[in-house]
């Protein structure tokens, strides 16, 4: 359940602590300061599922769109530093557009365009420092980069690539937005793949098996000896139900060693998020009617000429 994982970070973030108590159902407690924008309450149920939101007298339901999922994000955007950039552009014309749009429906249609508009889109930059617990804790700054118009991950943008100045040079109106927690979850998913690769190159893989093989080892040989206890003649009935019970705890005591191994050898990531950044890009948009036989649809492509692309809204 991404959503609870999202609130939970920020609930932590903001120092906070938060339990769970069944599915899609849990308590949290907020620092005294963020009191006011939650009814004047610190200690919240909070719950994922509408369901479970029904049955629960005096819970929170946090989903998409809800005034608690607003304040949760507005106070993780409001924690860290944020900032605006306005993208320099050295020309808003594209060449050909007829051509290059019906390239991009594989050359199926025809293409007619209607009109072209200057626009501005959003790229929001989130900027995650990830803390790798191990036994040689590390850090790492992961910036991810999300397309307000489509809310998805752009990994084709970088700092290098865009130039810009601190304020706005033209008065366009803005493109369509995707709903910002719905971009920092797709930047917090993509912020926990790379420390996911991160930690896969920090551990050892072999030294992780070594350790586990003598570890599985080491408990293989204590069952067998309590077989030979067991199997001894005039093993009293007392006896037996003891090392029996004794036996039985290998599984669970072997189980807690493997999970010890994974946690002091494998790196942990968590997350903390430092800045954003909402980079406004000067686009184009682009009305069209395409054709196929019959059939004739309205399309609106948005061409981005920095990185020279077009997109469409989400």
């Amino acid at each position: 359940m991404e959503l609870l994982q999202l609130v939970t970070d920020i609930i932590e973030t903001m120092g906070g602590v938060i339990q769970p108590l069944e599915y899609a159902l849990c308590q949290a407690l907020i620092p005294d300061k963020y009191a006011p924008r939650f009814q004047g309450r610190t200690d919240l149920l909070l719950a994922f599922d509408y369901e479970v939101a029904e049955e629960n007298a005096g819970s929170e339901f946090v989903t998409f769109g809800s005034k608690a999922l607003d304040e949760f994000i507005d106070i993780a955007m409001a924690t860290p530093d944020a900032a605006s950039r306005y993208v320099i552009a050295d020309r808003l014309e594209i060449a050909g557009a007829e051509d290059k749009i019906r390239k991009l429906e594989g050359n199926r249609w025809n293409v007619r365009i209607e009109s072209k508009t200057p626009m501005i889109g959003q790229w929001c930059v989130f900027v995650f420092q990830t803390r790798f617990i191990a036994a040689e804790s590390f850090d790492e700054i992961y910036d991810v980069w999300v397309n307000m118009l489509t809310g998805e991950v752009d990994r084709a943008l970088s700092y290098e690539a865009v130039f810009y100045e601190l304020r706005p040079t033209a008065g366009c109106p803005y493109a369509p937005a995707a709903d910002l927690a719905q971009a920092f979850l797709a930047a917090r998913e993509e912020a926990r793949l790379l420390a996911e690769r991160s930690a896969a190159k920090h551990s050892d893989p072999a030294h992780v098996n070594s350790e586990t093989e003598r570890i599985k080892n080491y408990y293989a040989e204590l069952a067998i000896e309590y077989d030979r206890r067991m199997a001894r003649k005039g093993v009293s009935e007392e006896r037996l139900i003891e090392l029996s019970a004794k036996q039985s705890m290998l599984k669970i005591e072997l189980g807690r060693q493997l999970h010890e191994i994974r946690e002091s050898l494998i790196p942990k990531p968590t997350f903390h998020l430092l800045h954003g950044i909402t980079y406004h890009f000067p686009m184009l948009r682009i009305k069209c009617v395409i054709e196929q036989r019959a059939m004739t649809e309205e399309r609106t492509y948005y061409y981005e000429p920095t990185t020279k692309r077009f997109f469409q809204e989400a």
